[in-house]
């Protein structure tokens, strides 16, 4: 089985404080995309929410349960996430990605069988936030947030990694650079909403 985590407990500093999650794109929010792209991608499997602010988030009708580790960033989202999971595999991705596919998170979870974590690595680096993570590598996040040790990437030297090279993510998008595009700032928030509306033109 699979299950399928959306972080939402970041700050947004960059955003004004703004919940990056629950921003307009199209004719819903992002996570409302999220959702229905998530859940189709693990069938009957769990899609849950890592945040703590439940309360912006149990309307959407989805688990909602708050960060294990306090402080520890990103880390400490992955790390919830593995760790409350149902499954044996978790597909993870950050609240900012609004151009997640059923189609790549499917992938990322078969691509995960035998493996760690299976994650896209483009010419930007790896992209450990969009990705399925192995309940095997809990132990391996556990003993980093507890040595304050917070880069998800160095972990991965640890664990067994199944690298999405650049040309197997471009098999999953319409709009080359849109499916691992985030919205860190109100900059990337405007040029995500003239994506995807020449995603939609196509």
């Amino acid at each position: 089985m699979v299950a399928a985590a959306i972080l939402a407990g970041g700050r947004a500093s960059r955003l004004d404080g703004r919940e990056k999650a629950l921003l307009p794109f199209g004719d819903a929010s992002i996570i409302d995309h999220q959702l229905a792209a998530l859940r189709k991608a693990v069938g009957d499997g769990e899609v849950f929410v890592v945040a703590n602010h439940a309360e912006l988030y149990e309307p959407f009708g989805v688990r909602v349960v708050a960060d294990r580790v306090s402080g520890a960033g990103a880390l400490g989202g992955l790390l919830t996430a593995v760790a409350e999971s149902p499954a044996t595999r978790t597909i993870v991705i950050a609240c900012d990605l609004p151009f997640v596919t059923a189609a790549f998170a499917g992938f990322l979870a078969e691509e995960c069988r035998g493996w760690d974590v299976a994650l896209p690595r483009t010419d930007d680096g790896y992209h450990p936030l969009c990705a399925c993570w192995s309940r095997a590598t809990l132990p391996e996040l556990e003993r980093r947030a507890a040595t304050g040790r917070r880069q998800i990437i160095d972990a991965l030297s640890a664990l067994r990694v199944r690298e999405i090279g650049p040309g197997e993510v471009a098999r999953f998008e319409r709009v080359a650079g849109t499916l691992l595009f985030n919205v860190n700032t109100a900059h990337e928030y405007e040029r995500a909403l003239q994506l995807n509306k020449s995603y939609h033109d196509r």
